[in-house]
């Protein structure tokens, strides 16, 4: 039996686009604008999104942030900045067209499902560790099928912080009855993963291109990371 046994994945960028966020709130800002008749402002409402979110989601985490009483914020902002009346059940609406557009651009590709079942069948469990909320990954994962290849799945909303805190990573390693030195910690972002995969002393594979300034290998492609991970797996001690 490997030592190595457990695989922490951040999925973003990974096992789903990147920009799916981005994509997500374009759509909702159209949405708003079409359905209240507000010409021209599409683009204007989608930066204001996207600057609320970004500023929440990139500060040290001292909390997670509501993301959907966010959008909902901002969506009845625009509306008094525009002179509409938005109630309500319209934001209701929108936060659920919201949520909706946000599982299907991150729709986890057929490259990806194949990624996870060639870790499990190494015998290797994986955890995704995500910062989103809990509800949009539980949909993905359970339209992707994926729930049978993942050990677990923890969500920034569960505990209040996101990565860069490393609390969510300790309760995976935790859930999974491993040490810091039986996983490797998979992500795409040197702040977010990087820094946490640091302070818990957890080996760490960077996913995309390699950051400036930094001593990292990094892996363009999923078959290069498999790659790696196979060697990984193989020249792991046995245990017991």
């Amino acid at each position: 039996m490997s030592a190595l046994r457990t695989l922490v994945i951040d999925p973003l960028g990974i096992l789903f686009p990147g920009d799916y966020k981005a994509r997500a709130l374009k759509d909702l800002a159209t949405e708003v604008c079409r359905r209240f008749f507000v010409f021209g402002k599409e683009d204007s409402l989608e930066k204001l999104l996207d600057s609320r979110i970004r500023v929440q989601l990139e500060s040290p985490h001292v909390r997670w942030p509501p993301i959907m009483e966010l959008v909902a914020l901002t969506i009845r902002d625009f509306g008094q900045r525009e002179k509409i009346s938005i109630t309500g059940q319209h934001l209701r609406e929108l936060l659920e067209f919201y949520k909706d557009k946000l599982v299907e651009h991150a729709s986890l590709s057929q490259e990806a499902l194949q990624f996870l079942e060639w870790v499990r069948n190494n015998g290797i469990q994986v955890v995704v560790v995500a910062n989103m909320d809990k509800e949009i990954l539980d949909r993905l994962m359970a339209k992707a099928a994926a729930e049978h290849l993942i050990a677990l799945s923890l969500a920034a909303s569960q505990f209040g912080v996101g990565m860069p805190n490393p609390l969510m990573v300790e309760y995976a390693l935790l859930y999974a009855r491993t040490g810091p030195h039986e996983a490797v910690f998979v992500g795409s972002s040197p702040y977010h993963n990087l820094n946490v995969a640091k302070l818990l002393k957890m080996p760490y594979l960077h996913f995309g291109k390699a950051p400036e300034g930094l001593d990292l290998v990094a892996h363009p492609d999923l078959e290069s990371l498999r790659s790696h991970l196979g060697r990984l797996f193989a020249e792991a001690p046995a245990s017991g």
